[in-house]
């Protein structure tokens, strides 16, 4: 019993470990690592978050996306 529980319990935390954005907790983990690579620096008053971030990702890509459909050639 007690181990048909633990390997229940080990295959949820598998299992909900890949529930996690890989590329928020790298975002959040190059801020970390800016923060202790460079301690003189002066950090941002307001640093911005994941999901700033992430908008105005895909607002560029959006924009990028649109200039260069129209600048394709016409066959």
């Amino acid at each position: 019993m007690i181990r048909l529980t633990m390997l229940i319990s080990l295959l949820s935390v598998a299992v909900l470990s890949g529930c996690a954005d890989p590329y928020r907790n790298l975002y959040q983990g190059m801020q970390q690592r800016d923060g202790i690579a460079n301690p003189a620096a002066k950090p941002a008053e307001n640093p911005m978050s994941y999901d700033q971030y992430e908008a105005e990702r895909k607002k560029f890509l959006e924009q990028d996306s649109g200039k260069n459909q129209d600048s394709k050639p016409a066959n």
